[in-house]
């Protein structure tokens, strides 16, 4: 724990806040940019108007400390900040005269407390203003002001507040501290309605923190062809992000595989991040405020994965006003309402979503289910029903999800909130067929479920120090059974098999950023982190009437790990326009009994207010991977294990990342360069498999595989108008390395993709809002034929691994929509989305068998190429009422 009393030492030294600020300002008043900042968070500003008329700024921030924002707002004027107690602060001109023309030597403090003269009640955000020293501060909730003149001065201290009548008190030069009981008469007063008019919101933000993007759900539109806005596939639109099935459970970050993301949701870990089997994202976009992806070089605070960081906000996130709503599509049905509570210092949310597919069938989900079961028992009982064998097919499917979040501030400077997710998806599958002696039944269940709760305190220690606590459980469960009977006159023969896969994490994180002074910075804290995975297995035979039951296999196996870890970041502001971030991450796992550290380093520097350099590096540990067990259905195969020191190991890489940014009025650019050394992998392979009617290549998991990606990312942005544009470039590579395969040779990545290109293209007429996306990637690695040996059973043996690519894949989804209002308060829209508009059949994989009506004893039986083909053109249409 001496992390911990060396936090708390520093509160004692402490100058600024660490309150962190993301927000985003497109010439924007300095008076709102204060205005916005007191209401998002807990902070007030005194300033004379005079000073900072005709003040404009445009800046986007995500996550950078407040005192860090402030410098940076004002760093082209003759203006400069002063952190006074409680998060108040004084904005000032640069050029002020003392009393003998050099620095005071102290200062006399002036507190006091404002409250209403006719109830006595405590006055908040009264503003307390010295008029000659031009410096002031707000009352807080309980009406308590403090703020601080130079010796020897006299002044006029103005309290004023809406609503009351303003009171001036005269400051002598002479008393060293005062303690004002000030009372305020009140006065009627009406205001005029403020319009604020509507602006383009930012869909993508590049933030200061490197490789890191931010986006904003209300600002996202409909962009894929599923009708509701989902902030996964959105995702897919950014630059060195990719998915090799269209996906959104498999999203690729910079050569990473989908196991090597960290998926939070208010602090709870999500291991599914996706309904449908990866069609639909896992996250209601009426539950979510914000998401952030690190695509590598992340947070020293950030943890136990690879690849990236996709940190998702939950809605809300501030006290608010009632109001609901609903949408529905061709898909699912959304409902979610917000009201607030604890006399409005507080917000809860819920939101509901349910597919319909299980009660109501329509070409969308069609297209969806058939696309998703291109091989297994679902798709062999297709073939044979149109072939005109007499079956009886009967598949169900639903998803469903629900969100609760609710958060209470207490004080200004305390915020708890409680969040609570649990998603659902169910397969069931019944076939029935007749033969010569009786008939055939089989029966497949697929339940996987997420679920997650979290509790979190924040704090804000005046000006001092932020500290936040969070106790987060999650659970993710995928569990299969498939039952399968024969009656004839001979009896009942009965099978049945099931696979159960569960991993259960309980964590608890305490995060603390301080400031040392105006060029430091310090975040630190702790994570502990309880893994627990069971994995079940068997097989049953039973033959009746002699009820003779044999078990053929069962297995049932645990894995227990835990991780402490501990991690500290410096950051250190040498110049105004240079940033230098230096720490690491310590962390220990029960699983290996290893100790792991994790060097991070980043570098920022504003060459100017529109160009800017940055760079990373850092080393990163993995102890939990997904690998595959298949069932019948080929579908939700995915299970999770705990890396040990036996069979799994513990992966690592580290990132090496360059790159600069040039930001004008309307205009960014923004370039990286990335390199992946990685060690630790695991891969699935087969050098031959038997090609029989049912495609059941054995694949084989190999371990302690290396690799390495070398990349560039390229965004380029536009905003003209009502228009919002850009174009994302990747050029990338990722090899791996395993000893048993390929002759101990590289490989390309099943993963690897050589170019990736994505337009982007949205428009607002007034009502109407269109998009228009276009994606092209290179086409997959596979590995082809080597050769083909005859026989009863032929068998089809495989050349170089991945040595060959599938077609090119592009495609064009479309979007539009009409907002409307009606009864004053509704809002509406309605709006048509298309997904891949002219119906291009792309590839995601190939399987290869013995050509139908061949005879498979012949030397060289000709063999087909079956092509796993991905979505078709896909339309449908969304209604969404909020009020």
């Amino acid at each position: 724990m001496i992390w911990l009393l060396i936090t708390f030492t520093w509160l004692g030294a402490s100058a600024q806040s660490g309150v962190l600020v993301s927000e985003s300002f497109r010439n924007t008043p300095l008076s709102m940019v204060f205005g916005r900042l007191e209401s998002h968070y807990p902070v007030s500003f005194s300033y004379d108007d005079r000073l900072i008329d005709g003040i404009r700024v445009t800046a986007r921030f995500r996550g950078i400390p407040l005192d860090t924002v402030l410098h940076r707002v004002l760093r082209n004027t003759e203006l400069e900040h002063v952190s006074l107690a409680r998060g108040q602060y004084v904005i000032r001109s640069k050029k002020r005269q003392s009393k003998t023309g050099g620095i005071w030597s102290y200062y006399r403090t002036i507190k006091g407390h404002v409250h209403d003269g006719a109830t006595n009640q405590p006055i908040d955000y009264a503003q307390v203003y010295l008029e000659v020293n031009k410096s002031g501060a707000h009352s807080d909730d309980q009406g308590m002001f403090e703020l601080e003149l130079p010796a020897g001065r006299t002044d006029t201290l103005l309290i004023s507040r809406i609503g009351y009548q303003a009171l001036r008190i005269p400051i002598d030069a002479e008393t060293k501290s005062f303690d004002l009981a000030i009372a305020l008469s009140p006065v009627d007063v009406a205001l005029d309605p403020v319009v604020i008019p509507e602006t383009n919101g930012q869909v993508i933000e590049i933030t200061d923190a490197a490789n890191v993007i931010s986006l904003d759900p209300e600002t996202t539109p409909n962009m894929a062809g599923f009708g509701e806005p989902d902030i996964f596939r959105t995702l897919l639109l950014l630059p060195g992000i990719s998915s090799i099935d269209e996906s959104v459970s498999n999203l690729n970050v910079r050569g990473g595989t989908m196991d090597q993301n960290l998926v939070l949701f208010d602090g709870i870990t999500v291991y599914e991040p996706s309904h449908m089997f990866g069609r639909v994202s896992a996250f209601n976009d009426q539950a979510v405020k914000q998401v952030s992806i690190h695509r590598g070089g992340f947070h020293s605070k950030f943890g136990g994965r690879l690849s990236s960081v996709i940190d998702v906000e939950g809605a809300p996130t501030q006290p608010t006003e009632w109001h609901a709503g609903g949408s529905i599509n061709l898909l699912n049905a959304n409902i979610f309402g917000e009201a607030p509570i604890f006399k409005k210092q507080g917000a809860v949310r819920v939101a509901m979503r349910r597919s319909f597919s299980d009660l109501l069938s329509n070409p969308v989900y069609s297209r969806l289910f058939d696309n998703t079961f291109q091989e297994g028992v679902i798709f062999q009982d297709q073939v044979k029903l149109a072939e005109g064998q007499a079956i009886d097919l009967s598949p169900s499917f639903f998803f469903s999800d629900i969100n609760l979040k609710m958060v209470y501030r207490p004080t200004p400077e305390d915020k708890l909130f409680v969040s609570f997710y649990r998603g659902n998806d169910n397969l069931k599958y019944y076939s029935l067929a007749s033969h010569s002696e009786g008939e055939q039944s089989s029966f497949d269940e697929l339940k996987l479920m997420n679920k997650g709760i979290s509790f979190n305190w924040s704090r804000n220690w005046g000006a001092k120090l932020e500290t936040s606590a969070t106790l987060a459980m999650s659970t993710f469960e995928n569990s299969y059974g498939y039952s399968f009977q024969d009656v004839s006159d001979l009896g009942e023969l009965r099978y049945d098999y099931y696979l159960d896969n569960q991993i259960k994490d309980y964590g608890f994180r305490f995060d603390a950023t301080t400031r040392l002074n105006d060029r430091n910075t310090l975040e630190s804290g702790m994570h502990l982190s309880m893994l627990s995975t069971n994995h079940q297995l068997g097989y049953y035979q039973t033959f009746l009437p002699d009820m003779d039951s044999l078990e053929l296999n069962k297995t049932d196996s645990d894995q227990v790990g835990g991780v402490m870890a501990v991690y500290a970041q410096h950051t250190y502001l040498p110049f105004n326009n240079l940033s230098v971030s230096i720490g690491g991450r310590g962390q220990y796992y029960s699983g290996t009994s290893q100790f792991y550290l994790s060097p991070r380093s980043t570098i920022k520097w504003a060459i100017s207010n529109q160009v800017s350099l940055k760079g990373s590096v850092g080393k990163f540990h993995q102890f939990v991977n997904r690998t595959q067990h298949a069932n019948l259905v080929h579908a939700g195969e995915d299970v999770w294990r705990l890396a040990d020191a036996d069979s799994i190991g513990v992966s690592q890489a580290w990132h090496y990342i360059v790159g600069g940014a040039y930001e004008g009025k309307d205009f960014l650019v923004n370039l990286e360069l990335y390199r992946k050394d990685l060690n630790g992998l695991l891969t699935y392979h087969t050098d031959s498999y038997i090609a029989d009617e049912d495609l059941q290549g054995q694949l084989n998991l190999f371990k302690d595989g290396s690799g390495w990606v070398n990349g560039l990312d390229l965004l380029v942005k536009k905003e003209w108008g009502s228009y919002v544009g850009w174009v994302s470039y990747t050029l990338a590579k990722t090899m791996y390395r395993f000893e048993e395969i390929n002759n101990g040779s590289e490989f390309a990545a099943n993963h690897d993709r050589r170019h990736t290109l994505k337009l982007v293209n949205m428009y607002r007429l007034n009502q109407w809002s269109f998009t228009a996306t276009w994606m092209f990637n290179s086409g997959a690695p596979f590995t082809n034929i080597g050769s083909v040996e005859g026989g009863a059973i032929p068998q089809i043996t495989f050349g170089p691994k991945n040595a060959e690519n599938l077609p090119l894949y592009h495609r064009l989804d479309l979007s539009s929509s009409y907002e409307f209002q009606f009864r004053e308060k509704w809002n509406g829209q309605v709006g048509l989305s298309i997904f891949n508009l002219y119906n291009r059949m792309n590839i995601s994989d190939v399987r290869f068998m013995v050509a139908p009506g061949a005879d498979p004893e012949a030397k060289n039986p000709p063999i087909v190429q079956l092509n796993k083909r991905l979505m078709g053109i896909s339309p449908n249409v969304f209604l969404n009422l909020e009020f």
